[in-house]
């Protein structure tokens, strides 16, 4: 066994978080600062731990800075929707392989 340099590498946490409310026929998107072990560049998506606020969906998902998410609730109903504070699983992904265009094989 030798040493690996350049390893992808991933994982899965989970998170409590408060949800602002989101307008009608609207998209919310708000940021979560103190996410541990997030790194500026990776690759993100979330999905909800549990039973998801009804109405409620997720958009775009990405890691803006070191420990901090930002995520694109959606909200299509005809009504506002207040979800208040609900688990979270975030995975992520990190390409360590020199270069950012490398095929995946």
């Amino acid at each position: 066994m030798g040493v690996q340099l350049h390893e992808d590498q991933y994982g899965v946490f989970a998170v409590d978080v408060t949800i602002a409310s989101v307008g009608a026929a609207n998209v919310g998107q708000q940021t979560y600062a103190a996410i541990p072990g997030l790194r500026a560049g990776d690759f993100a998506q979330v999905s909800f731990a549990g039973v998801p606020p009804a109405g409620l969906g997720i958009g775009s998902v990405r890691v803006t800075a070191a420990g901090t998410l930002q995520v694109g609730w959606i909200n299509p109903t005809a009504a506002p929707i207040v979800p208040g504070s609900t688990s979270i699983l975030v995975y992520w992904f990190r390409a360590e392989r020199a270069g950012i265009n490398q095929p995946l094989v």
